[in-house]
């Protein structure tokens, strides 16, 4: 059996582990405790990585991501830390479950959960989009949103979107190579499958349609049923590239047709046949019913019918306080600089066409003035 690389009491620069929470294949999450006491969760990449320069600019894309993306709805990044010559990310911790486990249970050993009552799943629903609305305006595209991705905090249920390890600066080159798959496949965008050098923000739009029917019905719009193959994988991918969902209200009879359309218009094959992007997705959301009560009540209904969703719930939410927004000056800005001179450029026309006019308009005037 292999040496365990950390343990709990272990002291690490100025942290000191407490336990393991996440595994994957690109490394390990630990709770730990700073000298002052607060929480943190720290990432470390597996030593496997450490002469991989492409993985060490892929963790500094996520680090400058967390670092400079300041939303109520996205996980902080703190610090970058050196271990074993290898980065390791340091994040704020939210204490509570994944998205993944409020629907399955802590284990995930079946296939089928438990929807989420839809007041909540639409609040939940509001939260990230916003969240992704804001990282695509930041020229971030998350490429791996999952349930799993999705943490949600105990004391106050709110979702907070982590796991920034795949994302596309649109603003930068990309490191995606040719004939490379990034993402998780239950969860992929047919794009992401056939032409990943082509992914923009619409690809999330997918991704988190495939999470929202799974908060409402308890399951994966694509999956494999019982002896269809031995290659989950590419079953699934080929479901994602040529069969059409299942309505999400097949599954779940509370489900009213407008949601069921707007999942829908999510899940398209086609990136142009779905939401402009998360923050069109989002305005659908919260039209669900126009109708709606000024007393705010959420209430869940029977079938075939509207669904009240609460003004509170759906509000978007409030801007982070100063305090809580980490300083950091440190080189994951270079690509925030490119995005800022791209978005600069566009704005630039229009800057000097409105300087122009009001140095015509000036001269107008003034000349008017003079033949008085």
């Amino acid at each position: 059996m292999a040496e365990e690389r950390f343990s709990p009491g272990q002291h690490i620069h100025l942290y000191t582990l407490e336990k393991r929470i996440d595994s994957g294949g690109m490394g390990e999450v630990w709770k730990a405790r700073k000298t002052d006491q607060a929480c943190v969760a720290i990432k470390f990449p597996h030593l496997q990585y450490s002469h991989d320069q492409r993985f060490r600019e892929l963790v500094r894309r996520e680090a400058a991501a967390q670092f400079n993306l300041h939303h109520p709805h996205i996980v902080a990044a703190e610090a970058v830390l050196e271990v074993d010559g290898l980065p390791a990310i340091v994040f704020y911790y939210v204490d509570g479950p994944n998205l993944e486990q409020e629907v399955y249970g802590p284990d995930k050993l079946i296939d089928q959960g438990t929807p989420l009552p839809l007041d909540r799943a639409l609040r939940i629903a509001a939260e990230i989009l916003d969240a992704l609305d804001y990282a695509h305006q930041n020229c971030y595209v998350h490429r791996d949103v999952k349930s799993s991705n999705i943490l949600i905090e105990k004391t106050t249920d709110c979702a907070f979107l982590t796991d920034f390890g795949i994302v596309l600066n649109v603003a930068g080159p990309r490191l995606t190579r040719a004939g490379t798959v990034s993402g998780s496949v239950p969860y992929m965008s047919p794009e992401q499958i056939t032409s990943p050098m082509t992914v923009n923000l619409r690809s999330d739009v997918y991704s988190f349609g495939v999470v929202l029917y799974e908060m409402i019905t308890g399951a994966l719009p694509y999956r494999v049923e019982p002896g269809e193959t031995t290659d989950p994988d590419f079953l699934i991918k080929e479901k994602h590239l040529k069969s059409d969902p299942a309505p999400p209200s097949s599954l779940n009879p509370v489900i009213p047709p407008e949601l069921d359309r707007i999942v829908l218009r999510a899940l398209e094959k086609q990136p142009d046949r779905r939401f402009l992007g998360c923050g069109d997705f989002l305005r659908h959301i919260r039209e669900l019913d126009s109708a709606r009560p000024s007393s705010g009540s959420a209430r869940k209904t029977g079938p075939g019918t509207r669904v009240v969703i609460s003004d509170g719930l759906l509000k978007p939410p409030p801007a982070p306080a100063p305090a809580q927004v980490p300083a950091y000056a440190g080189p994951p800005a270079e690509a925030d600089r490119e995005a800022f001179s791209q978005r600069f450029a566009r704005w630039l026309p229009w800057l000097l066409f409105g300087v122009s006019g009001l140095i015509v308009a000036a001269a107008i005037a003034l000349r008017f003035a003079a033949g008085k």
